[in-house]
Parts: C-alpha cells; sequence; structure tokens
C-alpha cells in the first residue's frame, strides 16, 4: 500500500505517465460503454457495466481526486517469457489516502484463476516499482443494486450547479429535515423534490443510500456544506478500500 504522504509527492507526473492514452470507440475485443465524468470533464469508454459502477463511486467518493479510464497500457513479460505482453488497466486512479492506484476490475469467477492470480501478483510487483498500488475489484467489492441505482439517480443532479436561492428557500421549508414523501404534498410542487435530490447529490443534504430511495427515506441537512456528505451516506461505498 502506498500512503499518500510519500505517492502524492510525485503522483501528478507519475499519474499522467500512467494515463496517455485513448481507448477506442469501439473495442475489436469488446462493446464499449460511454460514461461522462463529471470530476475529470471528460468522456470514458469502458468495456463493462462493472467499471461504470466502481466510476459512479470513484465520482461521489471525495476521497478519489481524479480517476482515468482504460490508461496507457504496460509492456511486460512474465516470468520464463521472452516476449513481451501488454496490460491495460480498467482504471487509474489519484487518491488522497493511497496515492495512486491501478486498479483491475474483473469478476471474482475469472480473477481467482490461478493463472490469472499469478498475472496479478507480477502486475502488482511491477507498479510497486513505478511508486503505485495495484488491486483488483470484483463484483463482492463493487456491486450493490441499491446503492448503484441511487447514485445513478443523483449523478444526474449531480452534474448540474445547484441555485442558492432554491437551496435557501427549501432549508426554510424544511428547516430539520424529514422524509422524502412529504416534499410535494406540503410545497404542492415535484420542483421541490429535484431541489432536494441536488442538494443531497452536492452534499447539502444527507440521506442512507444503501437503500433504494422512497418516500419512507429520511433525510437531513449536512452540518457541513461538503461533498464529503455524500461519500458518508453511502459508506459501502468505499468497501472496495478493504482491498489496499
Amino acid at each position: 500500500m502506498i500512503r499518500a504522504d510519500k505517492a502524492l509527492l510525485g503522483s501528478d507526473t507519475m499519474f499522467k505517465e500512467l494515463v496517455m492514452r485513448k481507448i477506442a470507440k469501439h473495442s475489436p475485443v469488446r462493446p464499449t460503454r460511454m460514461f461522462w465524468s463529471e470530476k475529470n470533464q471528460t468522456l470514458f469508454f469502458m468495456e463493462s457495466k462493472l467499471e461504470r459502477e466502481f466510476a459512479l463511486r470513484c465520482e461521489f467518493d471525495p476521497e478519489v481526486i481524479s480517476y482515468h479510464c482504460q490508461p496507457k497500457p504496460l509492456e511486460y513479460k512474465l516470468p520464463g517469457e521472452t516476449r513481451k505482453r501488454r496490460y491495460t488497466p480498467d482504471t487509474i486512479m489519484r487518491h488522497s489516502v493511497f496515492g495512486v492506484v491501478v486498479i483491475e476490475v474483473k469478476f471474482k469467477e475469472d480473477a481467482e484463476k490461478p493463472a490469472i492470480k499469478s498475472k496479478h501478483e507480477h502486475l502488482k510487483r511491477l507498479y510497486a516499482k513505478k511508486g503505485a498500488s495495484f488491486i483488483v475489484l470484483t463484483e463482492e467489492e463493487i456491486r450493490d443494486e441499491d446503492l448503484t441505482k441511487n447514485l445513478s439517480n443523483l449523478y444526474k443532479f449531480r452534474r448540474f450547479p445547484i441555485e442558492k436561492k432554491a437551496l435557501k428557500k427549501l432549508k426554510k421549508l424544511f428547516p430539520k429535515g424529514g422524509l422524502l414523501g412529504e416534499i410535494i404534498p406540503f410545497t404542492g410542487d415535484d420542483m421541490w423534490l429535484s431541489v432536494l435530490y441536488q442538494a443531497i447529490a452536492h452534499g447539502y443534504a444527507k440521506a442512507s443510500l444503501t437503500r433504494s430511495l422512497s418516500p419512507l427515506t429520511e433525510w437531513d441537512w449536512a452540518t457541513e456544506i461538503t461533498s464529503r456528505n455524500v461519500g458518508l451516506s453511502c459508506s459501502k461505498s468505499n468497501s472496495w478500500k478493504r482491498c489496499m
């Protein structure tokens, strides 16, 4: 594990060296998915739904400074081989705690195959020499149906700036928070529910995101206005950090 106090010192240059690659819009091997990253202000092309689900976690995780999907491939040789191989990570990120982290997203059934595990151990050593951590994430660390659904819905609101006047008025109407289902009956306008979703997406308000949002979902105002509150309200999204 590479801690931030060491890794971030030279991580800007290293991060740029590791991400200088553009993936083709149509992969010759797998179909690609498009994903607009608000955090990075760029369009990514991904090769699996699981990769997109992890990208959503990165968007809402305040400790992820930046990340890049399908970055520059690494040329390497396996022990006992003479031919060069090419490995392209699924994601590389700059993390405020762990520094530069190279991530392979794979289904557990494939990740546990002996040949794949041996390859990953070799890659882990190679990236360590470059000052980066290498981890493998499976559906066990990433996939959560309710959380993914909530983050996907909130991401639509996160991509646009919140109107401060509307936010201020909503705080006057509901100074102590309440239930999601109370918004429309009380205001008579579904616009205010959209304002609340935007407030949650931007960290001005908080609600538990590990269960599907419903009229009975409780919400409250954040004591400190920061996007970190969104990360705290979906702490299960950080389960991948156990792999560090």
